[in-house]
């Protein structure tokens, strides 16, 4: 059975998704951070020695970055998007790099401003990353035009991570991201089997 390493509010959520959505069977080990660097489950650190989330566990691999693990599992579990050798391989490559690089960095250095810069700095790099998110969400409205989905006429995970990404814009005061289309993708992303499932769950700490 997949095992996931994860904690509520974080990357770890999308993952959790994307397992839910997938049909098989896993389990969501909670992570929650000590002090001192220190972290629970007492041996994560010997899994993912960052002790950041999420980490995947399938056997003998260990897997940790958002990105490779989703990779993963759209080798290893059907219906996840196109595999290696289909057609819209390379789009799934696309969105997977831009989401990472164009939406989650931002919204990092949103989250974790005072943890980079000094705290006279904050608010700049804060504006700056709202300025940024505001540009990438007008760019996938017009992405989004006269489609459902990102790759082809299914669902894959891209549109997970594209909706579990934008669900922390509502924790940015002041940011505008995306218009009507980038909303209706949300909400036909969080109505596919199992994703709201997910999303209450780690909201409630209930990890099946």
């Amino acid at each position: 059975m997949i095992e996931l390493y994860s904690r509520s509010e974080t990357a770890g959520t999308i993952v959790h998704s994307v397992l839910e959505f997938s049909g098989a069977p896993y389990r969501v080990i909670e992570v929650k951070p000590g002090e001192n660097g220190s972290v629970t489950p007492s041996d994560y650190l010997e899994l993912n020695p960052s002790g950041t989330v999420p980490t995947l566990v399938d056997g003998d691999l260990v897997l940790y970055e958002t990105v490779a693990i989703l990779e993963y599992l759209v080798e290893k579990l059907p219906g996840l998007g196109p595999r290696a050798g289909e057609p819209g391989r390379p789009e799934l490559h696309f969105w997977l790099a831009w989401l990472t690089n164009n939406l989650m960095s931002p919204f990092y250095r949103w989250f974790k401003a005072d943890e980079m810069v000094a705290p006279e700095a904050v608010g700049a790099l804060q504006a700056g990353a709202v300025a940024t998110l505001t540009a990438r969400g007008a760019w996938l409205e017009q992405q989004l035009e006269g489609r459902d989905w990102l790759i082809g006429a299914s669902p894959s995970v891209a549109d997970l991570f594209l909706q579990g990404l934008g669900s922390w814009a509502q924790d940015i005061d002041g940011l505008g991201f995306g218009g009507n289309l980038v909303a209706a993708h949300a909400a036909r992303t969080v109505a596919l089997p199992g994703v709201t499932l997910a999303v209450e769950q780690e909201a409630d700490h209930r990890f099946s």
